[in-house]
């Protein structure tokens, strides 16, 4: 079988792990096999908003973690609408698509990661709107 890794992001490994998406095989190296075994946590999210997408909640997170998480999540998800929206008109291409004339569709990859953090924020509102502390 083959190994299929998707990546979308560009820049160092820092970055490149906080907005991975993968889809799993066997033959995949154990780091992509089970990138959820992350768990989030405030000094987390306060070093990179992105890892709201990469890394899973807490079984039990706190409401102030789900707040943070939920404005993480919200900023990644319109954050990338912006940049979609520039791409589509020519106004944004990452330095790393510039030299490549069959780069991927750059207003595609915003449009997909934009889909990602909606529903993780999706996921993080249903919590905040379960819970009955801090309301």
């Amino acid at each position: 079988m083959t190994c299929v890794v998707f990546v979308i992001a560009f820049a160092t490994t820092e970055f490149l792990h906080s907005r991975e998406r993968v889809e799993f095989c066997e033959s995949c190296p154990d780091r992509y096999r089970n990138p959820w075994t992350r768990i989030l946590s405030i000094e987390v999210v306060r070093r990179n908003p992105w890892h709201v997408l990469s890394h899973k909640l807490p079984h039990t997170p706190d409401p102030l973690l789900l707040r943070l998480a939920a404005y993480a999540a919200d900023y990644c998800r319109h954050s990338e609408w912006l940049l979609m929206d520039a791409a589509r008109v020519g106004f944004y291409v990452p330095p790393e698509f510039q030299d490549e004339p069959d780069s991927p569709d750059v207003s595609r990859i915003s449009e997909g990661l934009a889909e990602i953090a909606n529903d993780k924020l999706k996921e993080i509102v249903r919590l905040i709107d379960d819970g009955d502390e801090w309301q």
